[in-house]
């Protein structure tokens, strides 16, 4: 396959090897190239080794090296060499690499840009879509490129093909724009033409707001573990891209996000992201801070709604999963003192804690920016193992899990229970739809518990509370051809979001983390 040029991005067949133009110019005596042979194979130069020079590849769409986490990593440590990495996190789409310098973000070579192509022809990952809001009289624009699958090239052009709004416009890019003239929907029908000349269409729905009007006054959160990104089904990101958007959701939390998966999920929708070593997140509307990490496996962002008239504070955490606490009495026969005993020597409770602690300051404000904390906790909740559920957790009546008590005592209210109080008539497991025996201890049923969890604080006010699942998934280990991508199911909540009043940001994390490395 010989190399060709596609306006300064290079293209790799997701089928085979890379067609590669010339390589981006050198900074301080250092190269960086993509060359023949499998894709995601480069050759760099530099007058600058190190053991810790590294190259890192990121999202086009995002803003590079110290501003985001990168989605791979690997060390490039010799003054010249030809290497390939890891490319099986990479789904279609387009990227941009770097080589940088020790251990930081010293850039040493690059950018420069990689297409990888599906295999054709065209289509969008799902039918319908809807955007952020907009206000009529005020400039809106999203993309909605990301939503194309398997295109050949970077040369697919964007059409309106129609639209019941004269307002909106469509670039060749996949830019919607314009200055909504009215309150209402609009919706628009985009076609995608590709160069081998299959086309796609998907209709899009703008809801616009009136003049004057919030912009938000409905937010819908996701909680949603991914299973090792992915991983661990087939056409995992068409089907992450369809969950997430078919739940409506507005701001989600992510676990086991690994390897850029939140990045990609978000650049497809047009959205921003936050993306983390394990937790990330992912918002329709702007994410207008981004704090560092407070455990090893926490995110934090500030997501303007409307400006800085509205704004919402998201936590986002994966607590340690092993050793679990349910396993003790329902696999071990053992009592209330040893499950507690286990909880503390998982560092659970620790990392609760600290990200509890970590928010205080952004507690003590929730009248004025609400504070939201989502995640996979790895363990129950002391509102469902009561004495009425005893029979429903291997005998334990009462328990006080301390993932539970921690935030409910720091002033948090959980989500799902302020409007599903009974844990006898609606446990809401969302452990495991796919494991329901655990090998590990010869096939005994898998204890089933509610470990995901929405937490909130402020002027919020759920209307609707739920656990999200698509389709009816097949347990391990047959569960490769599921739609639904995960082992989890999600939580979804709709909160009604009352008028705030003066904003005022106060810092909300005590400590950060380095982006990489």
């Amino acid at each position: 396959m010989k190399a060709m040029l596609f306006q300064s991005i290079f293209f790799a067949a997701l089928s085979g090897v890379p067609l590669v133009a010339s390589a981006a110019l050198p900074k301080r005596g250092s190269s960086l190239e993509l060359v023949n042979g499998p894709f995601f194979t480069f050759h760099y130069k530099t007058d600058r080794p190190s053991e810790k020079n590294w190259i890192g590849i990121y999202s086009i769409y995002g803003e590079g090296p110290g501003k985001e986490h990168s989605i791979y990593w690997d060390w490039m440590r010799e003054s010249e060499e030809t290497k390939r990495i890891d490319d099986t996190h990479f789904n279609w789409g387009a990227y941009k690499a770097y080589l940088l310098a020790e251990s930081g973000y010293t850039v040493l070579a690059g950018p420069i840009d990689i297409f990888l192509s599906g295999d054709g022809p065209v289509s969008f990952n799902i039918e319908k879509f809807t955007t952020k809001n907009a206000r009529e009289g005020e400039k809106f624009e999203t993309r909605v490129s990301g939503l194309l699958h398997h295109a050949p090239d970077p040369n697919t052009k964007y059409s309106k093909e129609s639209s019941d709004a004269d307002w909106v416009s469509v670039s060749e890019d996949g830019i919607i724009s314009g200055i909504p003239s009215g309150s209402g929907s609009s919706t628009v029908t985009i076609r995608a033409t590709a160069s081998d000349r299959s086309t796609a269409t998907i209709d899009v729905t703008v809801p616009v707001v009136a003049s004057g009007k919030p912009l938000v006054t409905e937010l819908k959160v996701l909680s949603l573990n991914l299973w090792y990104g992915g991983t661990k089904v087939k056409d995992y990101n068409r089907k992450q891209i369809f969950a997430i958007a078919n739940s409506g959701a507005d701001i989600v939390g992510l676990q086991e996000s690994t390897h850029g998966h939140a990045t990609q999920i978000a650049d497809a929708l047009g959205w921003q992201s936050w993306q983390g070593v394990d937790s990330s997140i992912i918002s329709r509307y702007p994410i207008s801070e981004r704090y560092g990490a407070v455990t090893e496996t926490s995110v934090a962002v500030r997501v303007a709604l409307d400006g800085d008239n509205n704004q919402v504070i998201l936590h986002n955490c994966h607590p340690y999963a092993y050793p679990y606490g349910p396993y003790d009495p329902c696999f071990n026969e053992k009592d209330a003192d040893a499950i507690m005993n286990t909880e503390k020597r998982a560092s659970r409770a620790r990392q609760i804690q600290n990200i509890v602690g970590a928010m205080a300051g952004a507690l003590d404000n929730a009248d004025k920016v609400p504070v939201l904390l989502t995640g996979d906790f790895n363990a129950p909740s002391h509102l469902d193992w009561t004495d009425a559920t005893n029979s429903s957790h291997c005998g334990i009546g009462q328990f006080d899990w301390p993932t539970s008590k921690v935030p409910i005592d720091a002033g948090l209210i959980d989500a799902y229970r302020k409007l599903h109080p009974d844990p006898a008539a609606d446990p809401a497991t969302t452990w495991s739809p796919i494991y329901l025996k655990n090998d590990d201890y010869n096939g005994r049923r898998e204890p089933m518990d509610r470990i995901d969890f929405i937490y909130y604080k402020g002027n919020l006010t759920p209307e609707k509370s739920e656990t999200y699942m698509v389709g009816n998934p097949k347990p391990e280990p047959n569960h490769s051809d599921n739609e639904w991508p995960t082992d989890h199911k999600g939580v979804l909540v709709t909160f009604k979001i009352s008028p705030p009043p003066n904003i005022q940001i106060h810092g909300v994390l005590s400590r950060s983390r380095p982006l990489d490395l």
